[in-house]
């Protein structure tokens, strides 16, 4: 020994005297602590018996007399024997238990068996100091320790860590005593948990504490998660899982396999029969002698571990993620070790992990979905027989309890069973899933529940809404605003049964679930919706498909196609059908149309061969009037565009134009409804550009030509709907903007009149002009056509000769004449939807004619016969779109309409301005008459009037009666927007003639009231302001 290790034995040798002589004086015991804690670990080995020697009288007064120290004193003595502990290695068991029962007695009181009520500070350090002398156990007395004889007295320790862990508000001292456990366990972190030997011996101890600690962790686990706090319960998995491994294991593999059966022939009743309890040590000698790790026991203590860790289940959705990290670290250790000796606890371990996998933090579902997967192929295998039997007992009552957990109202429980169900699909894996599936029971149950979840709600259905919907960009969109749930109405919930049935399908279940899907769509109509909802899902778990699986896919194409369904016009009649039965059939077209898509989604590029039979039917319901049709079709194209690598829907169109023009020229000639040909047109002049157009002419002129033959009133909505879309296309794509001209002055319309007569120019006015018109009878204005054709003709074989020929109009411009004068013939038609359509087609047309003079002034000219009526309609709405007509055509004609509209319309508006002005008065912003007609009518013609005046030229003599009647609208109590329209309109006069503006107010003296006067004051503001203008000029 060198010199310093020599000074410091004398002074512990005389400090061990002193403590020997003075064993209850605390200083010396605090010196002995510092002392040790200032060794190293050689010199603690070298003078270990004299250390050990030091503790005895301390230990021995402690316990004889608990009075003789307090308990700071006591707490003292704990940590200096923790401080040896740590670098001691005890190689005798005598050490061992003297050191061990001093620690235990200091908690337990034996005599009343409970825990002593001492301070939570002393507990933990007691605690502390157990597991210090657990670790300071050399592997030369490991054999002693483990073994039989000493069980009582480590059960001890057991029920005392058990009571602290389960009773104590500290988490520290909850998490010691925890670990005390497993350290006793030899589970620890610090524990080799590899040796497989050691772990035996082990097991043949704790074997025999299992029930004690299974029921202690089953508590902590059904603890107020809030109270107990995230780390006691992940300390609480961790050691459960690990002693029911190490407990559980299977150390004799080749003796189990050869006595398998008798395992399968245990009487259950036998196996789960409790011990009485014992009446003295004999009985308690003779249960531990006795009692062996047999199939039997196996099979009991299974049973029973199964029962407590079905009380855990609610842990798989706890907030906190190391919880959820220990308990698939917990199915992972048993699962892996124990799946032959407990089948069942690792069929339930299973479904945590199921659930786990589908949990919303990455980390989480990944972990779990990786050990399903490395599981999944191990269960075809012998050894996985019993797991596998239980699995597929767990998932039939999974399907079993999927109507009862859908008829609660907790959409959370609904998407944990469907998560349970996806993951046992993915553990099943394709060969194992078919197998399950083979059973008709289980088959039979599936898709009854799934049928059963997945009821729609009719009721919810909106036939008349319209929807909102994202730019159709060909990007896959997989929503459904056609569906509504009954049992229901979380998206996520939805989402999960598509994310199941996708998985169905990639394991090869596709067929077998298929072939009941089927049954059901074609001989259960109250159910053939859900059937379609539902197959519709499968076809999207076809990743990659193979040559068979592009039949099959092929097949219910053809399927969905040829559903009688499709006839829209008969499925949709609400003369044949109740709103409930149009709210059904309008939901089955949504979901066959959207299979469609689907079903190219899963084809991808092969998809394209089909689209000779499938573009046409999906362009039909595009373009359907109902709303959600549209919807369905539109989303169905965008899913196809995206599926055969077109960059949008005009793009999928025009690339397969002859597939469907064909069609649709067929379909014009030979049906009499057209309903599905025009629905066809609208989504082609919709979607595609001017490219096209050429193609288009021939499919125009074929609908032209069908209005004027074997036409019937009934289909004339669907063909003006297609002219419309057509004329808002022909301005989209030739860029015509709405008729605009800034409001000249009088006098600057003289002065370019007067410098048109000195340019010598001779003016002829057309044979349409009001002037030529004026008092000529129908039959004159005829003959008078047919004459001026015959002199055009001849002029044109002139101007041939002459080598003068005029410009030809392009092609949209001779098809937009063509179906202006077309839909004329629908003005004066009874049907309103008619005759708004044909005002509305006529107003784009007109606009598109601008440029065109020789072609626009003649349909001016047919356009005036059937638009005068339309001002005396009763229907407001037509007499609006009427107004706005007239004012296009005030803007495009000028002069040529002035006479006609002076003597035939102005005074109708004169008299409806007049009419509805008492109408409006005294009607708030909170009145409903602001959502009538009749109001939108009133601005309507007060905007379009004042321009209507100024670009006809209209005398003085008019525009002042009709200022007597705006006048009306000047007054405060007419709606705002109204008196803004009136102010606007003198505007447009002050623009015009300021002149007659200022005579009309000052010769409204006696008319300027309270009412009014406001507003009078702001038209001499405005005529102020130009005069200022002018002067300026």
């Amino acid at each position: 020994m060198d010199s310093p290790s020599f000074v410091e034995y004398v002074k512990l040798n005389n400090l061990c005297k002193k403590i020997l002589e003075q064993h209850t004086d605390v200083k010396l015991l605090e010196e002995l602590k510092i002392t040790i804690q200032g060794a190293e670990k050689s010199f603690i080995k070298a003078v270990e018996k004299h250390l050990v020697a030091c503790f005895y009288p301390y230990m021995k007064a402690v316990s004889t007399d608990k009075g003789s120290f307090n308990s700071r004193d006591k707490q003292l003595l704990v940590e200096a024997l923790e401080e040896l502990l740590k670098k001691l290695i005890i190689e005798n068991v005598t050490v061992f238990f003297n050191f061990y029962s001093f620690l235990l007695f200091e908690l337990y009181d034996y005599t009343k068996h409970k825990v002593y009520p001492v301070t939570e500070e002393y507990k933990l350090e007691i605690l502390k100091c157990m597991i210090c002398l657990i670790e300071s156990v050399s592997e030369q007395i490991i054999d002693q320790l483990y073994v039989k004889e000493n069980i009582p007295k480590f059960s001890q320790i057991i029920y005392v860590c058990g009571e602290v862990a389960k009773k104590e508000k500290s988490r520290d001292l909850r998490c010691t005593a925890i670990k005390c456990i497993t350290t006793l366990a030899k589970v620890s972190d610090t524990d080799d948990l590899y040796d497989t030997v050691l772990r035996d011996r082990v097991s043949q101890i704790f074997m025999f504490f299992l029930p004690g600690i299974c029921s202690t962790f089953t508590e902590i686990g059904l603890e107020n998660s809030v109270q107990i706090g995230h780390r006691v319960l992940r300390e609480m998995i961790i050691a459960y899982g690990r002693i029911i491994s190490v407990v559980m294991q299977d150390y004799n593999p080749l003796d189990r396999t050869a006595t398998l059966n008798e395992l399968l022939a245990i009487n259950n009743k036998d196996s789960n029969r409790a011990h009485s309890k014992f009446k003295d040590k004999k009985e308690i000698d003779q249960y531990l002698n006795v009692t062996q790790r047999n199939l039997k026991w196996y099979k009991m203590t299974d049973d029973k571990l199964n029962i407590s860790l079905k009380k855990l289940a609610h842990l798989t959705s706890y907030d906190h993620l190391k919880v959820k990290h220990a308990l698939i670290d917990m199915v992972l250790e048993i699962s892996s070790k124990c799946f032959s000796t407990m089948p069942e606890s690792v069929s339930t371990l299973m479904e945590y992990l199921i659930i786990l996998s589908q949990d919303s933090d990455p980390s989480v579902s990944e972990k779990s979905n990786k050990i399903i997967l490395e599981n999944s192929s191990k269960l075809s295998s012998g050894d996985l027989k019993l797991v596998f039997e239980n699995l597929e007992e767990g998932f039939f009552n999974a399907i079993n309890s999927l109507p009862r957990k859908f008829n609660s109202i907790d959409d959370a429980e609904k998407s944990l069973a469907m998560n349970l169900l996806i993951g046992y699909v993915k553990l099943f894996g394709s060969h194992n899933l078919s197998h399950v599936l083979l059973s008709p029971a289980t088959l039979q149950k599936l898709t009854e529940g799934l049928l059963y979840i997945s009821q729609l709600d009719k009721v919810k259905m909106k036939l008349l809404e319209e929807y909102g919907f994202k730019d159709l960009n060909a990007e896959p969109d997989l929503s459904t605003p056609w569906l509504s749930f009954r049992y229901f109405s979380d998206e996520g919930v939805k989402s999960k049964i598509e994310t199941f049935c996708r998985h169905l399908a990639r394991s090869d279940a596709f067929e077998i679930i298929f072939d009941s899907l089927y049954d059901t769509f074609m001989y259960d109509h109250n159910r053939d919706k859900e059937a379609v909802f539902l197959i519709n899902c499968l076809i999207l778990g076809f990743e990659d498909p193979s040559p068979k699986q592009i039949e099959l896919l092929n097949s219910i194409l053809n399927l969905y196609m040829e559903s009688t369904s499709n006839d829209l016009r008969e499925f949709l009649n609400p003369e044949e059908f109740s709103v409930d039965e149009v709210r059904k059939n309008v939901m089955l077209i949504c979901l066959l149309t959207e299979g469609i898509g689907k079903i190219s989604l899963a084809m991808k590029k092969e998809f394209k061969i089909y689209l000779i039979n499938s573009l046409y039917y999906v362009l039909e319901k595009a373009g359907n009037g109902n709303y959600l049709i549209s919807a369905a079709g539109l989303m169905a194209l965008n899913n196809i565009a995206y599926a055969c690598e077109y960059k949008n829907i005009p793009d999928l169109i025009q690339d397969n134009f002859r597939y469907f023009s064909f069609q649709v020229k067929m379909r014009l000639k030979r049906q009499n409804d057209k309903t599905d040909v025009l629905n066809v047109l609208s989504v082609v002049f919709r979607y595609c550009d001017k490219d096209v157009l050429v193609y288009m002419s021939g499919i125009v002129e074929e609908v032209l030509l069908q209005t004027s033959n074997k036409f019937k009133e009934q289909y004339a909505p669907d063909y003006l709907r297609v002219f419309k879309m057509f004329m808002l296309t022909l301005r989209r794509w030739f860029e015509v903007d709405d008729v605009t001209e800034p409001i000249k002055s009088k006098k600057q319309k003289e002065l370019e009149y007067e410098d048109f007569k000195v340019s010598g120019i001779n003016y002829k006015e057309d044979d349409f002009s009001d002037d030529i018109m004026e008092g000529k009878t129908a039959e004159e204005m005829y003959w008078e056509d047919v004459e001026r054709k015959k002199q055009e003709e001849e002029e044109d074989e002139e101007n041939s000769d002459t080598g003068y020929k005029k410009p030809e109009p392009p092609i949209h411009i001779k098809l937009t004449t063509s179906i202006l004068k077309r839909s004329l013939h629908f003005l004066p038609s009874k049907n309103q939807e008619s005759r708004i359509l044909v005002l509305e087609i006529l107003n784009n047309g007109v606009e598109i004619l601008k440029d065109w003079e020789d072609e626009l002034l003649p349909i001016v000219h047919q356009i005036w016969s059937p638009l005068v009526p339309r001002f005396n309609d009763k229907e407001p709405l037509i007499v609006r779109l009427s107004v706005k007509l007239l004012a296009t055509l005030a803007v495009l004609s000028k002069d040529f309409i002035r006479m006609r509209t002076t003597k035939e319309l102005l005074p109708k508006i004169k008299e409806t301005l007049k009419k509805l002005a008492p109408e409006s008065f005294l009607k708030d912003k909170g009145s409903a008459y602001r959502y009538t007609q009749n109001y939108k009518l009133q601005i309507e013609l007060l905007h379009n009037i004042g321009p209507i005046l100024a670009h006809l030229d209209v005398d003085n003599k008019i525009i002042e009666e009709i200022m007597n009647i705006v006048l009306l609208y000047l007054s405060k109590k007419q709606p705002r927007d109204l008196q803004a329209e009136a102010l606007g309109f003198f505007q447009s006069m002050v623009d015009y003639d300021m002149g007659i503006v200022k005579e009309k107010l000052l010769s409204w003296k006696d008319k300027i009231t309270e009412e009014n006067e406001v507003n009078v004051e702001k038209i001499w503001v405005i005529l102020g302001v130009k005069e200022k203008e002018s002067e300026i000029k």
